[in-house]
């Protein structure tokens, strides 16, 4: 297995997210280390021939997209090296009284008796919790519990690793359904599920947003993607809403919320009132919800965007 990695400038990141959502499925991964203050592109090739092919059909695109030209760091890894490769970026976090903890730390990390917990294995899968839209739309999960009913339902978009969807199960949410375009990222989120012995609430599929069934309505529907995605397919997600839901909207970038923020003002008008919109931030990155009508959440610390 080879192993190339390159550290990232800030301004480097978001124009690489778009370039590798346009390739996917690829063997690149963008990884925030929150513990070392820095993003890393890492890919993940079979053989040096394989990543040699990919050099030459990609590769010379993504340079452009580099401030300046820089060497990738190369690495053949052992099979067990590989396997555990992704485990150093992975660590357990908490917000509330909910935590997020790597299976394979199950026996060492002891959570706070009547604390809620999800053991996760996210392989190559996006969604760990380490990386601020994951962790933004997480903790908007665990601030609007309060205001929703028993057995509410959510519809989670790009959901990877299957960590919003499995966390919502844990909450009490019924039916859950989770969608992605990666395959491997639905047999992971999957194979997550039996690892926190999740059955029959939670369904994952392989698919895509503007093929979505627009009959069935959720509570809350959750949006992890890209801002022009989340722009283009505006109509068909909040379609998925049901009158009195909440939207959670993340993979925005601060200097994108208030050109997403009038979009769906401008959709949801349709639906009824809007009673209350509200961002919040963490590094660069965004979250915004959406309540229809009378639905409430807990105020946060940014005011709504004007």
């Amino acid at each position: 297995m080879i192993k190339v990695s390159l550290t990232l400038l800030t301004q480097e990141v978001d124009a690489l997210d778009d370039f590798l959502n346009e390739i996917a499925p690829s063997p690149w991964l963008i990884i925030h280390n929150q513990v070392q203050s820095n993003t890393i592109l890492e890919g993940y090739f079979e053989s040096t021939e394989d990543f040699k092919t990919f050099r030459n059909d990609a590769f010379g695109i993504l340079k452009t997209i580099l401030e300046y030209e820089r060497d990738l760091i190369i690495q053949v890894l052992e099979d067990c090296e590989w396997v555990n490769a992704y485990k150093d970026h992975f660590k357990p976090w908490s917000f509330k009284s909910f935590h997020w903890i790597p299976i394979w730390l199950e026996n060492q990390y002891l959570t706070p008796l009547n604390h809620n917990y999800l053991y996760l294995d996210p392989g190559m899968a996006f969604g760990t919790g380490n990386h601020e839209t994951t962790r933004l739309c997480l903790e908007e999960v665990l601030n609007i519990e309060s205001n929703l009913n028993s057995k509410s339902s959510m519809l989670d978009l790009g959901c990877g690793s299957g960590i919003i969807s499995l966390t919502a199960s844990k909450l009490g949410y019924e039916p859950v359904l989770g969608i992605d375009i990666d395959e491997d990222a639905i047999r992971i989120s999957k194979e997550n599920a039996v690892l926190n012995n999740i059955k029959s609430d939670v369904n994952f599929s392989v698919g895509e947003i503007n093929k979505l069934l627009t009959r069935a309505k959720f509570d809350v529907v959750i949006a992890n993607i890209q801002t022009d995605l989340l722009i283009k397919h505006a109509d068909k997600i909040v379609k998925c809403l049901s009158k009195k839901g909440i939207l959670i909207l993340s993979g925005i970038l601060k200097t994108e919320v208030k050109s997403v923020v009038s979009h769906y003002k401008e959709i949801t008008a349709k639906n009824g009132d809007l009673e209350q919109i509200t961002s919040r931030h963490m590094g660069e990155w965004s979250v915004v919800t959406i309540c229809l009508l009378n639905k409430k959440i807990e105020k946060t610390k940014d005011q709504p965007p004007k």
